[in-house]
């Protein structure tokens, strides 16, 4: 017989052993959940048991029905949340090294693993990053409907930074959207005295809605207050917000 035969039958009789076994594995696993009921998060624990001597079984069994199941597994939490703490981790921006606790993760440990100065301005630039590609889109908007856009990056970032990184109109950060007062739709343009910061929410729930219609509005659950500060932010980059006020509130 040729070697190449030989080593095809080695190879069947291989795959059929461990065919074999896996039915007999199935079959094993259907006869401790189906016949005794064990859960299948418990099979592991009774396959281990069967395998075992009766008196090996009846030692096993007596010392954990006397094991602390809570504080063992807070135990185990704790010296597993220790030692991960415990390892050293290069920070992928300066190169110096650091604990695992001393550092914040991208993409789990080792893959983008930077310490807490270099973690903050790389938060720093991704923020300005999307804060620019906010602009550009909405500065496109604005063009293509044959609007005003005049809207710079430093314009927005002063508006940010007067909501404070939050939405203008819910006060919940993060922000996602640069929002028109007055819709793109409605001939709003894109210029700083008719953008604000807004979670998608906010954005979605006023739509083309107006301030002015925003304010007799309850049911958008917006605050009057947070409204109010719009128009006096709006009102400082020269904005006649009497257009955006119902003459119930001016």
């Amino acid at each position: 017989m040729k070697q190449d035969e030989l080593v095809v039958i080695r190879r069947s009789l291989s795959v059929a052993r461990n065919e074999e076994i896996d039915r007999t594995y199935d079959v094993r696993r259907r006869v401790i959940k189906d016949r005794y009921g064990v859960p299948e998060c418990m099979q592991k624990i009774v396959g281990h048991l069967v395998r075992m001597s009766k008196q090996e079984r009846e030692t096993a069994l007596k010392a954990l029905v006397q094991v602390d199941f809570d504080a063992l597994a807070a135990e185990l939490e704790s010296v597993q949340e220790d030692h991960f703490n415990s390892l050293i981790f290069v920070c992928n921006s300066c190169d110096n090294t650091f604990r695992n606790d001393q550092l914040r993760h991208w993409g789990g440990p080792g893959v983008g693993t930077f310490c807490l100065p270099c973690h903050e301005i790389m938060m720093e630039r991704h923020r300005r990053r999307l804060s620019r590609r906010s602009v550009r889109s909405a500065l496109r908007r604005a063009q293509a409907a044959g609007l005003p856009a005049t809207l710079s990056d430093c314009e927005w970032r002063l508006t940010v930074e007067h909501f404070e990184g939050s939405c203008a109109y819910c006060g919940q950060p993060p922000w996602y959207v640069v929002e028109h007062v007055t819709s793109i739709e409605l001939g709003g343009s894109t210029t700083k005295d008719n953008c604000v910061p807004a979670c998608f929410s906010c954005n979605s729930r006023k739509s083309k809605t107006t301030m002015r219609e925003l304010f007799v509005k309850p049911f958008l659950g917006l605050d009057v207050e947070r409204l109010r500060k719009i128009l006096n932010w709006l009102a400082q980059q020269g904005r006649d917000i009497s257009i955006d006020l119902p003459p119930s509130v001016q």
